[in-house]
């Protein structure tokens, strides 16, 4: 992503994740499910209790239907595979950054 332009942050947990939306602007979140200290989907419904803008996607490899509803449910705006090639990665983050821009 960092060849395409973007400045990419890295959270090692959900709760630095947390920490970094309160502290900075982003544009997007790629949401991991499993992490250390709080996983995506925590993460994701204490995020959604102070912004609700800020497009999340889950990127992960889950692609069971009622992984996929849960993770909707505590806000997460899509889901992209780990195994996505880079080409649909680029154009699912640009299509709901530019989506969050127009709703801005």
């Amino acid at each position: 992503m960092q060849q395409k332009g973007f400045k990419v942050t890295v959270a090692k947990n959900g709760r630095q994740a947390m920490e970094l939306l309160q502290q900075h602007p982003i544009d997007i979140v790629l949401m991991a499910i499993n992490m250390p200290v709080m996983g995506g989907v925590e993460a994701t419904i204490a995020i959604r209790e102070f912004n609700q803008y800020t497009p999340i996607i889950a990127f992960t490899s889950y692609d069971e239907t009622s992984m996929l509803q849960h993770i909707k449910k505590a806000g997460m705006n899509g889901f992209l595979s780990k195994y996505a090639s880079p080409e649909h990665i680029y154009e699912t983050i640009l299509q709901h950054v530019n989506g969050a821009k127009e709703k801005a």
